[in-house]
């Protein structure tokens, strides 16, 4: 799962995959933090997580490396 994607943005706020809150939540709604393109969670997986609604060449970056960069 090496380009599985475990932050998105829903209803303006940053939220995690594994997040209680979220994975009770509908799996759409959910934008890339990268590309701000759709995403989907993916709940009934191992470990939960996002995938882009449609293909996609978005490269997620960690959280950390992207607030070093800026």
């Amino acid at each position: 799962m090496s380009n599985s994607i475990y932050h998105a943005i829903w209803k303006g706020k940053l939220v995690e995959a594994s997040d209680e809150g979220v994975i009770s939540r509908e799996k759409n709604g959910f934008i890339c933090v990268n590309c701000d393109k759709p995403l989907i969670l993916k709940k009934d997986a191992l470990f939960p997580h996002f995938v882009h609604a449609s293909k996609s060449f978005c490269y997620p970056e960690s959280r950390i490396h992207k607030t070093v960069k800026l």
